[in-house]
């Protein structure tokens, strides 16, 4: 069996606005970030400073470090069975260096790598790497999906650089090692938003000035489906919302 994408637009009315409006984001793209210590974990809360101290999260669920410094070896805090290694290093501006990308194995014989391609890096302005998103996944037969994203580089509101990193495409259905190329795709569309949103994440400043247009489906060069999205203004502010 081939492996395939499984995205859905989840709504959180407590989240701020992502790319797919106030609360809104695209489930099924999973990334690796830095995360701060906490009194709970580490008996001190300590912020992200984007160095050697720094922890690191799956998708918000605490890494452990269970083997090595140079091809650390980690493990999820709950467990999950699944075992996380750090690949290659990336010098830090200060001293040491840190991962360049991250291979995950669920356990199911399957393969994930995590930013072992430069689009699937986020960088601060220093070149610090500060999460790396899911790049490409390989099952155990050598079924394939691969990750596409798009940096969007911006200035703030107080002149820093931010940098909008967006899912592009992913491709699948395919096995390159039987030389089967992959010819299903999923694409992802945005379009610039009226309600732009500007801050900073664990000392990086970040920009969403973007929103999920349409969402198609493709086999070859032929669309097979597209599906819109159509936003409302959301409160006094003129946040956007989804409406269907």
């Amino acid at each position: 069996g081939q492996v395939a994408p499984r995205l859905s637009i989840v709504y959180d009315s407590g989240a701020a606005g992502g790319v797919a409006g106030l609360g809104g984001h695209v489930a099924g793209l999973s990334v690796i970030h830095r995360c701060p210590a906490t009194a709970a974990q580490d008996g001190r809360f300590d912020g992200v400073s984007r160095d050697g101290a720094d922890r690191f999260c799956i998708d918000d669920r605490r890494l452990v470090r269970v083997a090595g410094d140079g091809g650390a070896e980690y493990r999820t805090e709950v467990e999950t069975f699944q075992k996380i290694v750090a690949v290659g290093s990336v010098p830090y501006p200060d001293g040491g260096s840190g991962p360049r990308s991250f291979v995950v194995h669920p356990g199911d014989g399957s393969r994930l790598e995590y930013g072992a391609e430069p689009s699937s890096r986020d960088l601060d302005a220093r070149g610090v790497v500060v999460a790396w998103r899911v790049s490409r996944l390989e099952d155990v037969d050598g079924n394939t999906m691969a990750y596409r994203y798009a940096g969007h580089v911006g200035t703030g509101p107080d002149g820093e650089r931010t940098v909008e990193r967006l899912p592009v495409e992913i491709a699948y259905g395919g096995n390159p090692g039987q030389g089967v190329s992959l010819s299903l795709a999923v694409r992802f569309h945005f379009e610039e938003r009226p309600d732009r949103r500007y801050g900073y994440a664990g000392g990086v400043a970040f920009a969403v000035t973007r929103r999920l247009r349409s969402v198609e489906t493709r086999v070859g060069a032929q669309t097979v489906r597209r599906y819109h999205v159509v936003y409302v203004e959301d409160g006094l502010a003129g946040r956007s919302r989804i409406a269907s």
